[in-house]
């Protein structure tokens, strides 16, 4: 043991001598922490952008602002402002509206619009009490206002005598949704503004109103929070409807098809509606500081991941074949050790790097997205265990996840060893790793256009994406994984793909073995 232990170390030695070594380390290093700086400085800064120029954070001050500069524009608005009554028919029975027609121009209209809604807030909304835009039911309360109050003013642009029957009728629904709107902004009750929806057919976004008010009351969550609350409904529903019917929605390139749900999935989707109710009662929604964090997060974890990739390549395809062809190996092969010895030696400094590579990058691209977002920005990752609902601390399950994401990456390096313990090609053996890394992509493309064929999921592309099955709830935390797997979706089990892998790797390791053992070194 201590002779392997002592070779073991010398490998260490030589890698580190290696100036490609250091200079593809500091380059991985480098890119992984930097880039959530950089990105997340670029990302934050189009928020706010967005923020300034949207309608987003109104205050008292801007609104009166705004009011002024509408007036100022708009000049003597009853030059533009005429009254008349004019009579319609409602079930043959004559009616009389003391009606108003507006001659502003369209851009003018719209401005008057805004006018006549900032003069109502600031007669009568308490903005201390409650800020305007902050959050999402008095966002959506607001914004439809604005908008059945441009309905009207647009219906309102119509010449008294090109008003009928269907005009009038537009008109009543418009008013009553404006007043329903209203009363649900200023009273902060949004049950009528559930109603507005229901009274134009929207069901479905009456019910989200009233959902929405139910989890949250006092209206405290952001527009994203609740548009993630949202999401989740409706990914609590689509998983009881398939739970109730035993099946679910499978979907190719060339077709979807329903198939009968298996024990693992019928688990999953169970476990996944006992975490969203627990995500939805603590409120532990994504917000747009975590939402861009996540993403910042996977986008810089792909490129340190490059150079990663480019570097456990070269050390694995170049740690025997480049001492074959030097002649440097005979000092080890002349030595009293055991050729099994020495690859075991080398092999195990291989793995070396690809661990610790992968935990360095992983802590550098976690400790500049803590840096730039702070710490609420990543979220634990939650799963189901013994009835209950469990964290798992975000920094583990990124490690976690992506040495489990780049397994592909593993049997790559192993390729490249392997390749290397046969010839003398340090080139054929890195280029050949980075041609299947490059097929992985464009080969799994290629495949999915099948569809579901039974011999796709015996090629090793079908096997190599196991994070689904150790983190099958992660979209819930608000992940969208910029840089997810490129291997094929199949229908096999966690155990067929593991000893599969197992299989695949045996291959190559006793190849690798028995290419090195054998070989004549004179």
């Amino acid at each position: 043991m201590s002779k392997i232990f002592a070779l073991y170390t010398n490998e260490l030695i030589k890698l580190k001598s290696k100036i490609s070594t250091w200079i593809l380390l500091t380059l991985m290093i480098l890119a992984s922490f930097l880039s959530p700086l950089i990105l997340g400085r670029i990302a934050l800064s189009e928020v706010e952008q967005y923020a300034y120029y949207g309608w987003e954070n109104l205050t008292k001050e801007q609104i009166t602002h705004l009011r002024d500069s509408l007036s100022k524009n708009l000049g003597d608005m009853d030059n533009y402002i005429h009254h008349e009554t004019i009579q319609y028919s409602v079930n043959n029975e004559m009616k009389e509206l003391f009606s108003t027609y507006l001659s502003f121009s369209d851009g003018d209209l719209y401005s008057y619009g805004n006018y006549l809604v900032f003069n109502s807030l600031l007669a009568g909304y308490d903005f201390d009490a409650y800020p305007l835009t902050d959050t999402a039911l008095s966002n959506i309360a607001f914004q439809e206002y604005r908008d059945y109050q441009g309905n009207i003013n647009d219906e309102n642009a119509v010449p008294f005598a090109e008003r009928d029957a269907k005009w009038f009728s537009r008109y009543e629904i418009y008013t009553k949704c404006l007043d329903l709107c209203k009363k649900a902004l200023f009273s902060h009750d949004y049950a009528p503004l559930a109603e507005s929806y229901k009274l134009n057919g929207e069901q479905t976004q009456a019910d989200y109103i009233n959902t929405l008010a139910r989890i949250d009351p006092k209206g405290e969550l952001s527009m994203i929070e609740a548009q993630h609350v949202y999401e989740l409904l409706l990914e609590q529903t689509k998983d009881q409807d398939n739970l109730r019917t035993g099946t679910e929605t499978v979907s190719s390139e060339i077709d979807s098809r329903r198939v009968l749900l298996s024990a693992s999935k019928r688990q999953i989707l169970e476990e996944r509606i006992q975490i969203i109710d627990h995500l939805i009662e603590k409120k532990n929604t994504t917000n747009t500081n975590r939402s861009i964090a996540l993403e910042i997060s996977s986008l810089s974890q792909s490129i340190g991941r490059f150079f990663l990739i480019v570097l456990l390549i070269i050390a694995a395809g170049g740690c025997i074949s480049q001492e074959l062809a030097s002649g440097s190996i005979k000092s080890l092969i002349i030595a009293p050790v055991k050729r099994w010895k020495i690859f075991l030696a080398k092999l195990l400094s291989v793995l070396s790097v690809v661990i610790v590579g992968s935990i360095l990058l992983n802590c550098m691209t976690t400790l500049g997205t803590l840096i730039q977002f702070g710490s609420d920005s990543l979220p634990s990752y939650f799963y189901y265990s013994n009835g209950v609902v469990k964290e798992l601390p975000f920094f583990l399950y990124s490690l976690l996840h992506f040495l489990i994401d780049n397994l592909p990456l593993f049997i790559y390096v192993l390729t490249a060893f392997t390749i290397s313990c046969m010839t003398k090609n340090t080139a054929l053996s890195v280029g050949v790793s980075m041609s299947l890394i490059l097929f992985n992509s464009i080969g799994s493309t290629f495949l999915s256009l099948f569809g579901q064929k039974r011999w796709i999921d015996f090629l090793p592309f079908s096997n190599m994406n196991l994070s689904p099955y150790f983190f099958p709830h992660e979209t819930l935390i608000g992940k969208t994984d910029l840089f997810q797997s490129d291997s094929l979706a199949t229908n096999n089990s966690l155990l067929f793909s593991v000893v599969y892998l197992v299989i695949l790797v045996c291959i190559l390791l006793l190849t690798a073995y028995d290419g090195f053992v054998k070989k004549d070194i004179s």
